[in-house]
């Protein structure tokens, strides 16, 4: 927490920085589309500019808090890392806004927009916690690792089924989600490869921690804080009970945290394999040394 205490009042101004441009470049796009759901107290009363700059504070300052947390223990320079963690929220937010048209029946085109604007937000939120935060460290990543996009896959594949259960049961009210089969997939599909994306690119390169751990850090913390926030920007648009929009976000955090821990688990059992394939290759490289040594000298093959 020492370094939360150092980067306190540089967390809170990129926060503050950041709320502000994202709202500003909001404000600068189409207008605020007309939903056919219950509007929200906050719209009804003319709240919801200074609700969305509260709300982004608090889920910039909330990211760049997690940011703190695994910044030193991902590999490669300190702007690089905040590139890429900020393209890594950018583009999860941008494809999910195009759930709204799913759901809502806006057009895909003003989703789109919206998106842009916060994918914007937040590379640009990256580019400064990489600048200001982030060290450089010496871990390199790990280009040989045999699982390739297998774990892309896994993810992926989990937060499919999840979804789709979902649709057919909590949401199966939701017409929107059946009424265009094709764009459904294609939107599930798209989010659940870019958490598993999100995954390879924001891995903590921890060894020693047990695939329980890294999947409840992944899953829980650095994909699970930023969902769940995302998710609470429904309470701005529409008059919902919150323990609806929350179950959303946790289903999937869920999911994603079952699908990490699978990964891992794969990826333990690879390089246990591993090490012991080259074990066995040194003993056997031993022994032939060995047995060739108890042979006579002039038995011996040149």
């Amino acid at each position: 927490m020492e370094a939360l205490k150092i980067n306190f009042w540089k967390i809170t101004g990129i926060a503050l920085f950041c709320s502000l441009f994202g709202t500003i470049i909001h404000a600068l796009g189409p207008p605020l589309y007309d939903y056919s759901a219950p509007k929200s107290f906050i719209i009804e009363n003319g709240l919801f500019m200074p609700a969305v700059i509260g709300l982004f504070f608090i889920t910039f300052w909330a990211l760049a808090f997690v940011f703190v947390l695994i910044q030193d223990k991902l590999p490669g320079k300190g702007l690089l890392k905040g590139l890429r963690y900020g393209i890594s929220f950018g583009v999860l937010w941008l494809i999910g806004m195009f759930e709204m048209s799913i759901a809502f029946g806006s057009p895909l085109k003003y989703e789109f927009i919206s998106g842009l604007c916060d994918c914007s937000s937040l590379i640009l939120f990256g580019l400064f916690l990489g600048r200001f935060i982030a060290t450089d460290s010496n871990r390199v990543i790990n280009k040989k690792s045999k699982s390739g996009l297998i774990p892309v896959f896994i993810i992926a594949g989990l937060f499919i089924v999840e979804r789709y259960l979902r649709y057919f049961t909590l949401t199966h009210y939701n017409l929107g989600y059946f009424e265009n089969f094709l764009i459904t997939f294609i939107f599930t599909l798209s989010l659940g490869l870019w958490i598993g994306i999100m995954y390879r690119l924001l891995r903590q390169e921890l060894s020693e921690c047990s695939p329980v751990k890294q999947a409840l850090w992944f899953g829980g913390i650095v994909f699970g804080i930023d969902w769940l926030f995302y998710s609470l920007f429904l309470l701005l648009f529409f008059q919902w009970p919150l323990n609806e929009i929350l179950l959303v976000p946790a289903f999937d955090i869920i999911s994603v945290i079952i699908g990490v821990f699978i990964v891992e688990k794969v990826n333990k059992a690879l390089r246990s394999k591993a090490r012991h394939s080259r074990f066995y290759q040194r003993q056997s490289t031993l022994s032939i040394f060995y047995a060739d040594a108890r042979l006579p000298i002039w038995e011996r093959e040149l």
